[in-house]
């Protein structure tokens, strides 16, 4: 008898459990989009980069000037699943931030990942090891992307910071 309801048991937990791994996966291939009208994020993919080597830079491609221009700074960040470089962007208040996400073929777990903030609401959306995806946001106030194993929405264990300035 008592075989028989923990076989019981450990079904229904099977049955469940599938079904809510494929209801967050439905979830992943629709990316949420902004909430509030202080951002305004959009996601686009591309093709693989031509490197596996984590040396991408986060340079604007604007001037510098001590007041908000209203200008769009460029940034690319290569990661994987222990790391982004760089982890640390910094954008000038009222500019608009075209980040790249690169998630690199080497120590990614298969699968990729996907970068998300809460306030502001932006969200890479699903990127595959050795492609890309861009957001693009107004930049209002400071706050990080989590990184997460895409598939599980298992954290990573670093963050990549926007500074505003």
């Amino acid at each position: 008898m008592k075989t028989k309801a923990i076989i019981s048991a450990v079904l229904a937990a099977i049955i469940i459990g599938g079904g809510a791994l494929l209801f967050m996966h439905n979830n992943k291939n629709n990316p949420s989009s902004s909430t509030g009208a202080s951002t305004a994020p959009s996601t686009t993919s591309s093709q693989p980069p031509s490197s596996n080597t984590p040396a991408a830079t986060a340079t604007p491609s604007s001037g510098s000037s001590t007041q908000a221009t209203g200008t769009t700074e460029t940034f690319s960040i290569t990661a994987n699943d222990t790391s982004a470089s760089p982890n640390t962007i910094r954008v000038k208040r009222g500019d608009t931030a075209k980040l790249t996400f690169k998630v690199s073929s080497a120590g990614t777990y298969h699968g990729g990942l996907e970068f998300k903030s809460t306030d502001p609401a932006v969200d890479s959306g699903s990127i595959a090891e050795g492609s890309s995806s861009t957001v693009t946001f107004t930049a209002i106030k400071s706050f990080k992307f989590t990184p997460y194993w895409y598939e599980s929405s298992v954290q990573k264990d670093y963050f990549v910071n926007v500074d505003v300035q």
